[in-house]
Order: C-alpha cells, then structure tokens, then sequence
C-alpha cells in the first residue's frame, strides 16, 4: 500500500515540475520552436509580391527566448546588394499565436503567427496595410 502512495505522489510531483515546461505553454512551445534563422521565400504587402521586385533576400532571427521575451533581427537586402536591418525584442502571447515585435525605436506591431516545424507564416493588417510574410528555416 504504501508504495502505491510513494508511486502516486511521485507521479504528481513529475506532472507539476513539467507543468510549467514549454509541453504545456503555447507560447514557450511556439518561441522555442522560432528561435533561430529563417528565410523568407514570400512577403507580400496589400497582396503584392515584393521578393524579387523590391528585394533579393530577407533575412529574420529570432534569438533565444528568456524570461518572457527575445530579441530579433530582420536583415534586407535590396536589389542592388544594398542591405538594412530592422531589430528589437519579441513576445509571444499566451496561446502562441500572436507575435509582438517591439522594434528599437519604439515601434510595436502585432502580427498573427502560424508556426509549422520549418515553415513560418506571419501576417498583420497595419496602419491599413495587409502584410504577410512566409519564410523556411536556415
């Protein structure tokens, strides 16, 4: 009898330590799951393509999520090998499907995301603009 308590509450206190691990939290599974280099294959804005007409390559990384947050780095590249780059910290929410991109300058934006292995899909209606961007892992 008491082996089957010892067993029980072993069993609960296994189920309680990984209760808070990224198996139960959407988002720590969804930002662990981004962390990483990606490429963008496809970003479109008000359904216009702008990979190959505006730019070369389109580089985003998301480093390691920590303590609710991490930092990005999106790097264009134009068609004359010109580059730029856009960076700041990112959130995700609690159900894993809405990235908060906080760029360095202040700027936030809310951009829906669908996160599938290696294939990334964002998308976000800002200032009236449709945007949506599809990227695969480096």
């Amino acid at each position: 009898m008491k082996s089957i308590f010892s067993f029980t509450a072993m069993s609960l206190a296994v189920l309680f330590t990984f209760s808070g691990c990224t198996l139960f939290d959407p988002d720590l599974k969804v930002a662990k799951q981004l962390e990483g280099e990606w490429e963008v294959t496809s970003f479109t804005v008000d359904g216009v393509e702008t990979m190959g007409a505006l730019y070369n390559r389109i580089l985003a990384e998301f480093e390691k999520y920590s303590d609710g947050e991490g930092d990005f780095n999106f790097t264009f590249t134009d068609l004359f090998g010109g580059t730029s780059s856009l960076f700041g910290e990112y959130v995700i929410d609690e159900d894993g499907s809405n990235l908060e991109l906080t760029y360095s300058g202040g700027a936030v934006e809310n951009w829906n995301i669908d996160l599938d292995k290696d294939d990334l899909d964002l998308d976000a209606v800002l200032d009236g603009t449709n945007y949506a961007m599809k990227a695969e892992r480096n």
